[in-house]
């Protein structure tokens, strides 16, 4: 008898039918590529992100307040954010995940229970921010972004993930911070955008390059290290082009995976593409489900990652063959 093969997956208490999702990304700003997206199979959609500088500068144009916040001038209006949220969840058979982007504590994190008002079946929150300051330590930083994780768990009941960037020194402490401040999920990471220079004109511009699947690697170690070491469920964002990058992270030990740029150059039906991959290839290796497959290769069955990660970096650089380059 062959035993029937399910993708199904439990993430942040949610019954999901796949362990792929639509990535915060532009694709949410319109209805029909999400509902073409979620016939594919996709387990849950995350919206594009609500920003703490445009609830400020909403604020400042209502109350009459002249505070100083960074904020461009032509910001969406949050109440149109939420709005198109709930149309979202009106829509879709699959879950929601509203997204809200800040790294300040303050009164813009009512927005976390406006945005659970929507319907949304849980809430990510990105904690993007890039330290510029000489006098902001780590452990400054750091405390305060507990203590933002914790206000905003304050204001919801729904599950709460909180995606983080790749920079911090003691990532698996601060994880762990970030679980009892109340974090269900983890996604790792978001991507910091980098500016150029444009030397004719003297001036610095932005740029915006999607990911490929070289850009998988770091968030697959990382998920590796803390996957089954934190209380939180792990969702892998970035790098994510091929069935086979879906695989490795699910082997890694996530619990589902983020997928945005592949989405964004190839359109809905590359998700029917990865989803049958990863049957295909579970089916040919005899795995009957999602969870026989997560986890496989995660290094909490090392006594001690850091001394694996270590080895692993010496006979990277012990086997490198200089005719490799010819």
């Amino acid at each position: 008898m062959i035993a029937l093969l399910s993708t199904s997956i439990t993430y942040l208490g949610l019954n999901l039918s796949s362990p792929l999702l639509l990535g915060s990304s532009p694709l949410t700003r319109h209805l029909e590529p999400v509902l073409a997206l979620a016939r594919t199979g996709l387990g849950a959609v995350v919206v594009h992100s609500l920003f703490e500088e445009a609830i400020l500068q909403a604020d400042q144009g209502a109350d009459g307040s002249t505070a100083p916040i960074d904020a461009e001038p032509s910001w969406p209006s949050p109440d149109a954010h939420l709005a198109q949220v709930r149309r979202l969840v009106q829509a879709l058979k699959i879950p929601v995940i509203a997204s809200l982007n800040g790294r300040h504590a303050g009164g813009w994190v009512r927005y976390a229970r406006l945005l659970q008002d929507t319907g949304a079946a849980a809430l990510e929150l990105n904690l993007y921010y890039l330290n510029a300051h000489l006098d902001l330590d780590s452990q400054t930083i750091e405390s305060d972004l507990v203590r933002l994780v914790a206000d905003v768990r304050a204001a919801i009941s729904i599950p709460l993930a909180v995606k983080l960037g790749p920079y911090f020194t003691g990532l698996p402490a601060f994880c762990r911070r970030l679980t009892d401040a109340g974090a269900n999920g983890l996604v790792l990471f978001n991507r910091f955008y980098q500016s150029d220079l444009d030397m004719e004109a003297l001036q610095v511009v932005p740029t915006l390059r999607l990911s490929n699947s070289e850009d998988l690697l770091h968030p697959l170690r990382w998920t590796a290290i803390l996957s089954r070491r934190v209380a939180a469920d792990i969702s892998l964002s970035g790098g994510i082009h091929t069935s086979n990058d879906l695989i490795k992270a699910l082997a890694a030990g996530a619990t589902t995976v983020q997928a945005t740029a592949s989405l964004l150059r190839h359109g809905p039906a590359h998700a029917t593409t990865l989803l049958a991959g990863l049957s295909a290839w579970m089916a040919e290796h005899h795995y009957t489900s999602i969870a026989e497959l997560r986890g496989r290769l995660a290094e909490n069955s090392a006594v001690d990652p850091t001394n694996f990660e270590r080895a692993s970096y010496i006979q990277s650089l012990r086997t490198w063959d200089l005719r490799s380059m010819s």
